[in-house]
């Protein structure tokens, strides 16, 4: 693959295909600190989904000018995997546990048998019942 710069050929060669555009964009962002150029192409129909749906079925091909392959490699081999970064939010310290209704939730199970399953049950067996005298 060729680019034109300052009207010289310049060879691009593939660094790596990602799935998604927003790993292109950290990718981009970690080589732009170092000044490396980035080209990105979607492959077939990706880039045809990619206008439509804003995601590439076929992922996305990065390249980098040949003559910066090896620092690229190695800039993104130092780099720390995006699964692996802790980010600093605040942590959640509500309890769980110690909620009204979850301290009581056996009482509240209790009280909803009474008040609904079994009313329900009687009235059932009193339409049947009902219904059963009737045919007689």
């Amino acid at each position: 693959m060729t680019g034109n710069k300052k009207g010289c050929q310049e060879v691009w060669s593939f660094l790596t295909n990602v799935g998604q555009g927003y790993e292109t964009d950290v990718i981009k962002g970690i080589l732009s600190e170092a000044n490396v150029p980035v080209l990105t192409k979607s492959k077939g129909a990706g880039a045809y989904t990619d206008l439509s749906m804003a995601m590439s079925n076929t992922g996305y091909d990065l390249y980098v000018p040949a003559s910066r392959l090896a620092e690229a490699r190695k800039l993104l081999n130092e780099t720390e995997p995006i699964e692996s970064i802790e980010f600093n939010e605040p942590e959640d310290t509500t309890d769980l546990t110690s909620g009204y209704i979850l301290k009581y939730r056996n009482l509240f199970k209790k009280i909803f048998i009474v008040v609904f399953v079994i009313p329900l049950l009687l009235g059932l067996i009193f339409v049947l019942f009902q219904e059963i005298t009737k045919s007689w």
